[in-house]
């Protein structure tokens, strides 16, 4: 392989690099459900959108999680507890969680 080969071959693995770290910003950042003691879970969610993200729209996604993983065993969400943070241009990102347990419908 020449210079212009092995130099082709770079640009290549470059641009499968940034491709995937773009995909990962546009799709956010998500824990998906975690136990954190007996019978408690949480999830949490940061914005593809940066500080300009709705942490609301963040908590709602969450929700939606939330409820699928309760729905598993026939029960619902009890919510123990949410944290929605709106981002601070140029400091951190919108972020929310939500701390909840599955109870009997």
């Amino acid at each position: 392989m020449g210079a212009s080969g092995a130099s082709r071959a770079a640009c290549g693995a470059v641009g499968r690099t940034v491709a995937v770290l773009m995909l990962a910003w546009l799709a956010g950042c998500a824990t998906g459900v975690v136990q954190t003691d007996r019978g408690a879970f949480m999830a949490s969610k940061t914005s593809a959108g940066g500080a300009f993200g709705d942490p609301q729209a963040l908590l709602a996604d969450l929700y939606v999680e939330a409820n699928q993983h309760c729905e598993r065993s026939g029960q619902a969400v009890e919510t123990i507890s949410t944290n929605p943070e709106a981002g601070v241009p140029f400091v951190r990102p919108a972020r929310s969680s939500l701390h909840f347990r599955c109870a009997a419908k």
